[in-house]
């Protein structure tokens, strides 16, 4: 061993036999050289001895064996031993790229002041292929102390060990689960932590890992929260923020709690548990969300909403006529062979999940085969709110009625037959007529997202009199966020650094305007490189190969991917001839891309047009989009302003509480005004359910 090392690396290990080898020829690869290192193994009774044997050769490493004592006490070893300035954990199923050390090393030799260093990593799989890719930010103590977020907490973290010389264990036994956490967390106190923004350090994902049930750490951070905050020595500023923390672990509580292998109903009453413990209020309600699909659409036909929900302690379920998740909480409508509404509508109102909700909120329905004869009886059962994703059930049939306005007073020898479903028969006056019967005879209350849709609902005589709720989706801005840097995105996408990025949605449909963009596209003058890229349907701009570069995608479910495109863009293109709400728009200006629409949609208002997007006339559309390209200033301007825009009002977290308040003001009101006649009903029908079962 070296009589005075750079660095000293241990490596704990327990059965580690079949992944050790690469983790220590990791580190004996490096291209900074001046180390100790020290495999320390805690017990194993595998052949990790024999495996290890041959790299003992190399003066620098020393195996040391002991009975098992745990991870921590293992580490505190390691600590006792080191004699480098520098010291490192490399666990014995991870990885470091070749020149960690010396990346790290040359990091903190150049800020004096850090007392501890992390660099970037991936998550890797078995075979070594990458699963995903961490990049932490810059360390904030406070900020990542009030999301409960250790960033340092992370493979190939380096300890300055002058700055605790003074102690003799840097790990606590006690905590099995949150060891690292609470140490760093400790570590955090004496000085500032330095991010170094490269991957640099594999964490190796498998079966073999201690704990597959995460959630049984929760009795270790309810005592070292405790503990942490008693701290003498803690400044007063952090004191302070002891309430926001809680809030935070509460969260990270149902996390684990949620991705747990337990039962639905022990989840339900742990999550209680918790807010009652933390002195939250305890909703115990549960939602039922209904729609056409879960995965298309998820953002706003109820299955994300679904998922945010049960975040925050309330029970969530979704049913579906085409399921594509394999998300247990989805379930599939089963639908008739041969048409007969009437006996589904009857069997729907029976459904074990009508039944078991506290509130049922419709979303997109339209191949959901239930009569709306049966909505008076479904509201006098349970509380119903219906979600306006268009204006279809404003109108005697169409989607979208355009410039027509019969839908004010009561549709009839429509014009749109042909725009959406096309049908040959005019039922518009009949249709129109039932939806308003149904409506005006139940007890339900609408959403709107957009003022749009608001403004048309309150002209609306099917919805007179109906309580409406203006509530905007939200989406998830730790996941739809400006790039760090737009070249990395850029060069992973295999785009120009240089070039000017224009993202849109092709969509050969009368709605979605893929003429603006194409006329656009054909009069663009300018000499800079453009990329466009696509979303949805592939091909539709063929005719532009030759001028631009085109990056074609089909839908994309993964949002991670959706957001590196929105990343990479300098424009989203979204001139929709007809639009409710607008996803996508609230999603390209989470990122900080401004967009380019028509208007006389929801857009214009969605959009904060002309503060923040621009909505123009048609004919306008093309000439804008030069105007923007000629003006980079201006697209920056108004990138900045649509992301702090979208910060404000298109947040998740706002979003998802709206909807809760609606949730709970809905249920009550529904209890208030629900007879003896139609609790003994529910009551009836919940007993045939417990029947049957038995």
């Amino acid at each position: 061993m070296l009589k005075n090392p750079k660095i000293t690396v241990i490596m704990p290990t327990f059965n580690r036999a079949g992944l050790i080898s690469k983790s220590i020829e990791s580190v004996l690869n490096q291209t900074f050289k001046d180390f100790e290192f020290y495999i320390l193994d805690d017990g194993s009774n595998d052949n990790t001895k024999e495996v290890v044997e041959p790299y003992l050769k190399d003066n620098r490493v020393k195996y040391l064996y002991h009975k098992n004592q745990g991870e921590a006490e293992t580490v505190n070893l390691g600590w006792s031993l080191a004699k480098g300035e520098y010291f490192t954990q490399v666990n014995s199923d991870d990885t470091i790229a070749l020149n960690s050390f010396e990346i790290m090393v040359k990091e903190l030799d150049k800020h004096k002041k850090c007392v501890l260093a992390y660099p970037d990593f991936n998550f890797i799989d078995e075979n070594d292929n990458i699963i995903s890719t961490t990049r932490s930010p810059d360390w904030n103590f406070k900020k990542a102390l009030l999301k409960f977020s250790c960033y340092a907490a992370s493979a190939g973290t380096f300890i300055r060990k002058n700055a605790f010389r003074d102690l003799e264990k840097i790990k606590r036994s006690r905590f099995k689960h949150i060891n690292d956490i609470e140490m760093y967390w400790d570590m955090a106190l004496r000085g500032d932590f330095l991010h170094v923004p490269k991957v640099l350090a594999n964490w190796r994902v498998h079966s073999g890992q201690i704990s597959t049930n995460r959630y049984e750490a929760i009795p270790e951070i309810e005592e070292w929260f405790e503990y942490y905050f008693s701290k003498s020595n803690l400044p007063k500023d952090v004191k302070k923020l002891k309430d926001r923390v809680r809030q935070s672990i509460l969260k990270y509580f149902f996390k684990l709690i949620i991705e747990s292998s337990l039962d639905e109903k022990t989840k339900f009453e742990m999550k209680k548990s918790y807010l009652k413990k933390f002195g939250l209020p305890c909703y115990e309600f549960r939602c039922l969300q209904i729609g056409e699909t879960d995965l298309k659409g998820n953002k706003f036909n109820g299955y994300n909403l679904s998922k945010y929900l049960k975040e925050k302690g309330i029970g969530s379920k979704c049913l579906v006529s085409f399921k594509e998740s394999n998300n247990k909480d989805v379930f599939e409508i089963l639908m008739p062979k041969i048409g007969n509404k009437h006996e589904f509508s009857v069997n729907f109102i029976k459904n074990e999940l009508i039944l078991e909700a506290d509130i049922i909120n419709f979303h997109i329905c339209h191949s959901i085969p239930f009569d709306l004869n049966y909505l008076p009886l479904l509201t006098a059962l349970k509380p119903v709110i219906l979600t306006l994703h268009d204006p279809s059930y404003l109108t005697g049939y169409c989607c979208h009625p355009f410039n027509c306005e019969k839908w004010k007073k009561h549709c009839n020898n429509c014009k749109n037959l042909n725009t959406w479903l096309p049908i040959s028969n005019d039922y518009t006056a009949h249709n129109f007529l039932t939806k308003k019967l149904a409506i005006q005879n139940s007890n339900i209350c609408a959403i709107a997202a957009s003022d749009y849709i608001e403004n048309m609902v309150k002209q609306s005589p099917i919805w007179q009199g109906k309580k409406i709720y203006k509530v905007p989706f939200g989406v998830n801005q730790e996941i739809f966020k400006p790039a760090d840097d737009k070249s990395l995105i850029r060069k992973k996408l295999g785009i120009n650094k240089d070039s000017i990025v224009l993202m849109a949605r092709t969509n050969d449909g009368s709605f979605k305007g893929i003429e603006h963009i194409k006329n656009a596209l054909k009069n663009l003058k300018t000499d800079k490189k453009i990329t466009v890229l696509t979303v949805e349907k592939k091909g539709l701009l063929e005719e532009f190969k030759n001028k631009f570069e085109i990056k074609e995608y089909a839908w994309v479910y993964d949002d991670n991917k959706l957001a590196e495109l929105y990343q990479a863009s300098d424009i989203f293109l979204m001139p929709s001839n007809y639009e409710s709400f607008g996803m996508m728009a609230i999603e390209a200006m989470s990122s900080g891309v401004p967009v380019l629409s028509i208007k006389g949609t929801s857009l214009e208002s969605v959009t904060n047009s002309p503060e923040c997007g621009l909505s123009v006339e048609p004919s306008e559309f093309a000439c804008s989009l030069q105007d923007l390209i000629d003006n980079p200033d201006e697209i920056k301007r108004r990138g900045e302003k649509s992301l702090s825009f979208a910060k404000e009002h298109y947040n998740k977290d706002t979003y998802v509480h709206k909807m809760i308040e609606v949730y709970k003001e809905v249920i009550e009101e529904h209890k208030k005004n629900q007879t003896e006649e139609e609790k003994i009903t529910i009551e009836q029908l919940k007993n045939m359910l417990l029947r049957q079962a038995l």
